[in-house]
């Protein structure tokens, strides 16, 4: 049995996408677009309006309102400044700013959900997926349409579209062209051939890549040594490998499986704990 947390699975299926119908001889491309700081251009007044139209619930809005809208201060060589209420922009670690962002992209999802029969549309608070899959030119027709109008849609409620969105598929000839098109209608988007889905490699279906889950493995060793050091002083400290070193080393591994290197590696941190960890 496969177990993935919430952002993994929906990159794992993203994935799955790309590979089935390019196994079946069919053409993909995918646009993984990413908001830069989604947070900072949020309209308060535009938020409550859209809130009010997707029924969320007022008390809850309001209160968490009351904090998004304090008054902030300013503090400089012992003098203070006492700054107008503010109008835009929500406070990124409340626990409603998630769920005030998603009231924000509502409007342009639920529009572009079901617009394309074939298309895959996935968002993930900031992290939005777009895969078409079918012919060739079906394909590069129906990526450009969605994309434009995305792309103007999330201008048009402030939001600024990040550099780290790409363009990937099966043939050179898709990206180009999609990437053509868009140029000519104002927007800018990078090609390649491996891009990053909610932390997850993908490649439209391609290849395996290793390089991303390789890398965070290697991260994480430092995290291992520390848990060598505790269970030296508690025997029960080696549990941490199981809960907190290998669910972030391993993250992703559903989607691209793991490679001989990778495994070994894994295996070599295990040893460096208790043996009442879980085998790799």
């Amino acid at each position: 049995m496969v177990r993935c947390v919430r952002g993994e699975k929906k990159a794992v299926i993203g994935t799955l996408y790309d590979e089935v119908h390019t196994f079946n001889g069919g053409d993909v491309a995918s646009i993984l677009w990413d908001e830069e700081k989604l947070y900072d251009p949020i309209n308060i007044s535009k938020l409550i309006k859209l809130a009010f139209d997707i029924e969320y619930p007022i008390k809850t809005l309001a209160l968490g309102l009351t904090m998004h809208m304090a008054v902030r201060v300013l503090k400089g060589h012992g003098t203070y400044l006492e700054c107008p209420l503010p109008s835009n922009r929500i406070i990124a670690r409340d626990l409603q700013s998630n769920f005030l962002a998603r009231v924000l992209l509502y409007a342009i999802m639920d529009r572009h959900y079901n617009s394309m029969p074939r298309m895959l549309f996935r968002t993930f608070v900031d992290d939005i997926r777009q895969s078409h899959a079918g012919k060739e030119i079906d394909v590069i027709a129906e990526a450009t349409e969605v994309a434009e109008s995305l792309a103007q849609d999330l201008i048009g409620v402030g939001c600024k579209i990040s550099d780290k969105s790409v363009c990937l598929s099966n043939k050179k000839k898709i990206t180009s062209t999609i990437k053509h098109n868009l140029k000519h209608k104002g927007t800018e988007m990078n090609v390649a051939t491996v891009g990053k889905d909610l932390g997850v490699a993908t490649t439209a279906g391609m290849r395996r890549t290793n390089k991303i889950l390789a890398k965070r493995i290697s991260i994480n060793k430092g995290r291992v040594s520390r848990i060598k050091m505790l269970s030296r002083i508690n025997k029960n400290a080696g549990k941490l490998f199981n809960t907190g070193a290998w669910p972030a080393a391993s993250y992703g591994k559903e989607a691209m499986g793991m490679s001989p290197g990778s495994i070994r590696t894994a295996v070599s941190y295990t040893h460096l704990t208790l043996p009442t960890n879980r085998e790799v």
